[in-house]
């Protein structure tokens, strides 16, 4: 590659509200073109770079068994339908065609299970597992973090077909291996996890890989000494205790003149967060009220109370609570359970005499005890702090990171919707059993260009670069440029991808060109001048190390191979 034939572009300016790093200095280097928000074209050395991880993760989903296919972006509404998503996934694109309406995927298993439903049939055709690489379209309400999170993206997705639940966990068990073994390769092995997840519609559990770095949304609790982790969604732990020691106080009832929240309770009170009893209202299918209480310093992890109640919960709304004759604010089971169901959270138990609402305006309990509240079952409904003890008794630690991946079991939830069974061996129909496998191809580029990018700019680990080797060639006698052209054709002879800067003098200056290539990070760096040239000796330089040395140009060819 050269720069004056290869579309090599390097800018200094930066589209507006551009702030994460990744797409700031993808932008810049002439990687990737933002052409809206969440929206990006590849140029050239973008495209080298994600053709790399690419490859990688082909190679291991070839080494774990899985076939190589390509599906259509466009899907028909009425398998949509089939499966109860068309209204369900809050963020799929729709399109009225001139042949029905369709939807831009932002997955595939409303495509891959009708069509392999289509050609396997007995249980002699099973087990199998089809992949793609294919652009994934979600109409993200918030695009951001550059390839971070998308509107349109690269995607692996796998999808495997079991006629057994053991079969499929032993498949399952080898897609992790061989994540393992793809992240290990790209460079980001040692920070990225496996954690437990939630499953959604599909199941109790799911698994993610998580990358640790600053810029991640989500938030991943882990035991340091075991190396479990759990996404804050799915996390539990023993909270820490406070006063549980503390006798008993008598309950009273007090006039407080207070804002509707726990600080304000807490600025009236002069007490902690903790010591406010805190209950949250929510509403059924059926519209009756669910009742959360826990400690005021916790958050309601709504998963854990739907998953204990068998449906879906939305907030309440201020004319349902009237309804119910709840007063906003000032809401607490003492007493009375208000015809709702109650949960109440183990953290509750970690403290005593807490302040809590009286059930009516400016009127609060103090002193409120476990035996003053109306509750018809416990257990863990919030979300853990750091700090909180895991099932192993360590004391949790959180880190925030990026989902780079993920593995699903998706039991029967597709192959019931389409009425996709197989024939036993016993001449009886069977549902299939399904999982699918996803790793963010596009995101995955940001993740790496984020992990190593330093102050100068990107810094990409070997084989992920779009060359091996970045050639600066300078000075105003043609000597530089004629020793760079031998050394490019050299390195293509010997496999080795040069990236070459074979711009006039006139037109580029030294320092911009040395600018340039730390800003798009190819590992090693030759720089040939008529001084260079003088004592018979190449610059080399490593993108991470500051201090180049000298090598003979016969002996060129053996340091970079």
């Amino acid at each position: 590659m050269k720069f004056t034939t290869h579309f090599v572009k390097t800018s200094k300016d930066v589209p507006a509200g551009v702030a994460s790093k990744n797409a700031e200095l993808l932008i810049r280097a002439g990687f990737i073109h933002q052409e809206m928000a969440g929206v990006y074209s590849y140029l050239p050395l973008g495209l080298r770079v994600l053709e790399q991880i690419t490859q990688v993760v082909r190679e291991e989903m070839n080494m774990a068994g899985c076939i190589e296919m390509k599906m259509p972006s466009l899907c028909p509404k009425q398998n949509w339908e089939k499966t109860n998503r068309w209204e369900g996934f809050d963020v799929l694109y729709k399109l009225e065609t001139s042949h029905g309406d369709a939807a831009l995927c932002p997955t595939h298993e409303e495509v891959i299970t009708p069509l392999v439903q289509r050609y396997l049939s007995s249980y002699k055709d099973f087990p199998v597992c089809l992949y793609q690489f294919q652009n994934k379209f979600r109409n993200e309400p918030r695009a951001k973090s550059g390839l971070l999170r998308c509107r349109e993206f690269l995607m692996k997705d796998a999808y495997s077909f079991h006629t057994s639940q053991a079969d499929f966990e032993q498949f399952y068990d080898r897609m992790k291996v061989a994540y393992d073994r793809v992240f290990e390769r790209l460079g980001i092995g040692n920070i990225t996890t496996i954690c437990k997840a939630d499953g959604g519609a599909f199941s109790r559990w799911s698994h993610e890989y998580q990358t640790f770095h600053p810029v991640g949304e989500d938030t991943i609790f882990y035991d340091p000494e075991t190396g479990e982790a759990w996404n804050k969604e799915v996390a539990v732990g023993t909270p820490d205790d406070k006063n549980s020691e503390e006798p008993a106080k008598e309950k009273e009832q007090v006039v407080c003149e207070r804002a509707a929240s726990i600080k304000a309770s807490c600025d009236a009170m002069g007490i902690e967060p903790w010591q406010v009893l805190k209950h949250v209202v929510f509403a059924d299918g059926n519209e009756k009220p669910v009742i959360v209480a826990t400690r005021g310093d916790l958050e309601v992890n709504k998963l854990f109370v739907e998953a204990e109640h068998g449906s879906q919960l939305k907030p309440a709304t201020t004319e349902q609570l009237a309804v119910w004759g709840m007063v906003s604010g000032f809401i607490s089971v003492v007493g009375t359970d208000h015809g709702a169901k109650v949960y109440a959270d183990e953290s509750v138990r970690t403290a005593k005499n807490y302040v809590t609402g009286a059930n009516a305006h400016n009127a609060d309990f103090v002193n409120i005890n476990e035996n003053d509240l109306m509750v018809h079952q416990w257990g863990q409904y919030t979300f853990p702090k750091e700090g909180f003890l895991s099932t192993n008794g360590n004391p949790l630690k959180t880190k925030p990171a990026v989902e780079v991946g993920n593995i699903f079991p998706l039991a029967t939830k597709f192959s019931d919707a389409f009425s996709f069974t197989y024939m036993g061996d016993d001449g009886t129909p069977k549902p299939v059993i399904m999982g699918c496998y996803g790793i963010g191809v596009s995101r995955l580029m940001g993740v790496i260009a984020e992990v190593y990018a330093d102050e100068k700019g990107l810094s990409w680990p070997a084989g992920m670069s779009p060359a091996d080797v970045h050639i600066i060639a300078f000075g105003k006698a043609d000597a530089p440029y004629a020793a760079a052209e031998e050394l490019y054709s050299e390195l293509i002879e010997n496999g080795i991808t040069p990236l070459y800067d074979n711009r006039n003098e006139k037109k580029v200056g030294f320092g911009q060109k040395m600018a340039e290539a730390d800003l798009i990070g190819v590992p090693v760096r030759v720089v040939i001048t008529e001084r260079t040239l003088e004592s018979g000796e190449f610059e080399l330089s490593r993108r991470d190390e500051d201090a180049p040395k000298r090598v003979k140009i016969e002996d060129i060819i053996q340091h970079l191979s």
